[in-house]
C-alpha cells in the first residue's frame, strides 16, 4: 500500500521539493510527539511544565499542517491500496477508461513488495482473460509499451493468469 508520507508520483528523486516538503511536515509532526512526551501531563507526571502561548501556537499550527496534508493525500493512498484493487478486479468491479491506470499509478507498483506485484498481476491477468477490455488495455497492453515501469513479478503473473485459470 502506498504510504502517506511518500510524495506524489513514483518518479520523483529523493531530493525533489515535492518529496522534501511532506518529509519536513512529517518530521515536524514527529517533533510535536516528542514535545508532548516531554511536557505533557499524561502518565501521572508529578510536575506540570509551563508552556508559553507561543509554543502552544507552534504546536497547533504544526499539527494543522500535517493533518491538512495527510487528509488531502488520503484519497490517493486509498486508491492505491492493493487488496481492494485486487478484490475489485476479481469480484467484477467496474473499470471505466483510465480508472485502472489511475489506481495502478497510485499503488506505485514498482515499489510494492514482490508478493503484492505478483498478486496484482494475477488478478489483472484473470480479469483481462474474461474479455474486460479496459483492464486488458490498461493492465496488460501497457506493459509492452514501457516494460521498465512494470516489474517482472507483475508481468509474469499477469501472463500466467491470461492463459491459466486459478486452478492451474
Amino acid at each position: 500500500m502506498p504510504h502517506l508520507c511518500h510524495g506524489p508520483g513514483p518518479d520523483l528523486v529523493a531530493n525533489d521539493p515535492l518529496r522534501q516538503v511532506p518529509t519536513a511536515a512529517k518530521k515536524m509532526a514527529d517533533q510535536l510527539r516528542e514535545l508532548r512526551n516531554r511536557y505533557g501531563t499524561g502518565h501521572g507526571r508529578a510536575v506540570v511544565h509551563d508552556i508559553t502561548d507561543e509554543v502552544a501556537e507552534i504546536c497547533v499550527h504544526g499539527a494543522l499542517i500535517w493533518i491538512r496534508w495527510a487528509l488531502a493525500r488520503l484519497q490517493t493512498v486509498l486508491m492505491g491500496a492493493v487488496q481492494p484493487l485486487i478484490d475489485d478486479l476479481l469480484e467484477g468491479g467496474v473499470f471505466y477508461g483510465g480508472d485502472l491506470t489511475n489506481r495502478l499509478q497510485a499503488a506505485n507498483i514498482v515499489n510494492l513488495e514482490e508478493a503484492d506485484q505478483r498478486a496484482l498481476g494475477l488478478a489483472i491477468g484473470q480479469r483481462a482473460a474474461r474479455a474486460t477490455f479496459n483492464v486488458r488495455i490498461e493492465g496488460i497492453d501497457v506493459c509492452s509499451e514501457d516494460p521498465a515501469r512494470w516489474p517482472d513479478a507483475y508481468r509474469e503473473a499477469a501472463l500466467q493468469r491470461l492463459f491459466t485459470n486459478p486452478d492451474g
